[in-house]
C-alpha cells in the first residue's frame, strides 16, 4: 500500500541541523505494483540556519522501495533543493521526480506529468525518472528532468525504453552502465533527446527507431532488427563507441564521415551494405548479418 508521506510541504530547517538545512522525504513512498492518480511532491529542502550553513536535499516525488510495476495518471514531481545560509553556501540538490531502488521494475506513463525538482540557487535539478534494470513505457504524459537535470538516469543492468504512440521526453537521457534497448512505435520513432553516459544502446525492435541527437554516449550501439536511422556520426555516440550488427538496416539520410569500427569487422564478412550512390546499386560484403543503406558514407565499417 502506498503511504503518503508529504504533499506541497515545505520541511523547515531543522534546528537540530546547526550548520545544515535538514533533509527532506518523499511526497510518495509505496512498493508492490501500484497505479498513481494523484498529485505528489516531494518536500523542498530547509534552508541552511547559521552562516555557512547549506541547504538541505529535496525529496524525490515518489519513492519506490521494491516497487515492481507502476504505473501513472497524475503529476509527480521532485521537492526543491533548500537554500543557503548565503548565496556563497551550498545549496541542497533537489529530489528527482521518480525513484526506483529495486532492479527489474517496470514503469507506465499513460499520463499526467513526471518532473525532477528545481534548484535553488547554483544547485542542479533532479532527474524525472532514475532506476536500475528499469523497463519504462511511454504511451503518454511527460517525463522531465528539473532545469538541466537528465530526463531519465539509467544507473546501470539491461534497461528498456518503450516510445508507444504520444508522450514526451523533455531533458537528455543518461545512461551510466549497462545497457538502454530502445523500442519505436510500430511507425516508426524519432528521438532527439541527447544519450548520454558511458553505456550503450541497443535497437531490437521491427520498427523503424531515428536518433537524432548530438549523442555522448560511449558503450557503443547494437543493431539487431529493424532499421535504426542516423543524419550524422554523432548520432551514434561518441566516436570511440563501437557498432555491432546481429542483423537489421543501418540508415543514414545524409552523407557522413565516421572512424567507428565494427565489432567484428575482421571475423566477418557475411553481411551486406548497399551504397545508393552506386549506380549498379551493388551489394558490398561485411560484417555480422545486416545490411546499411548508404547515401555516401566514408569510414570504416
Amino acid at each position: 500500500m502506498a503511504r503518503l508521506l508529504a504533499l506541497a510541504i515545505e520541511t523547515p530547517a531543522s534546528l537540530l541541523a546547526r550548520l545544515d538545512g535538514a533533509g527532506s522525504g518523499a511526497g510518495i513512498e509505496t512498493g508492490g505494483t501500484q497505479t498513481i492518480n494523484v498529485t505528489a511532491l516531494g518536500s523542498n529542502g530547509g534552508g541552511g540556519f547559521f552562516a555557512g550553513g547549506g541547504g538541505g536535499a529535496g525529496g524525490y516525488g515518489l519513492a519506490g522501495i521494491g516497487l515492481s510495476a507502476l504505473t501513472v495518471n497524475a503529476t509527480i514531481t521532485g521537492g526543491e533543493g533548500g537554500s543557503g545560509q548565503f548565496s556563497g553556501d551550498g545549496a541542497g540538490a533537489c529530489g528527482g521526480g521518480i525513484y526506483f531502488d529495486t532492479a527489474g521494475s517496470s514503469l507506465l506513463v499513460a499520463g499526467g506529468s513526471i518532473t525532477g525538482g528545481t534548484g535553488a540557487q547554483v544547485a542542479p535539478g533532479g532527474a524525472g525518472v532514475v532506476g536500475t534494470g528499469l523497463a519504462v513505457t511511454l504511451s503518454g504524459g511527460t517525463i522531465s528532468g528539473g532545469g538541466s537535470a537528465n530526463a531519465l538516469t539509467f544507473l546501470g543492468n539491461t534497461n528498456s525504453l518503450t516510445l508507444a504512440t504520444g508522450g514526451t521526453i523533455s531533458g537528455a537521457i543518461g545512461i551510466l552502465a549497462g545497457t538502454l534497448q530502445i523500442n519505436a512505435a510500430p511507425g516508426g520513432s524519432t528521438l532527439a533527446n541527447v544519450i548520454t553516459g558511458a553505456g550503450g544502446v541497443i535497437q531490437d525492435s521491427a520498427n523503424t527507431l531515428t536518433l537524432a541527437g548530438a549523442n555522448t554516449y560511449s558503450g557503443g550501439t547494437t543493431l539487431g532488427a529493424g532499421i535504426l536511422s542516423v543524419g550524422a556520426d554523432t548520432n551514434l555516440g561518441a566516436a570511440s563507441g563501437r557498432l555491432t550488427f546481429t542483423g537489421g538496416t543501418l540508415e543514414t539520410t545524409a552523407d557522413l564521415t565516421s572512424a567507428r569500427r565494427h565489432a567484428e569487422h575482421r571475423r566477418h564478412r557475411a553481411g551486406r551494405y548497399r551504397d545508393d550512390h552506386d549506380p549498379e546499386r551493388r551489394d558490398h560484403g561485411w560484417g555480422q548479418p545486416g545490411q546499411v543503406i548508404l547515401p555516401r558514407f566514408h569510414g570504416h565499417l
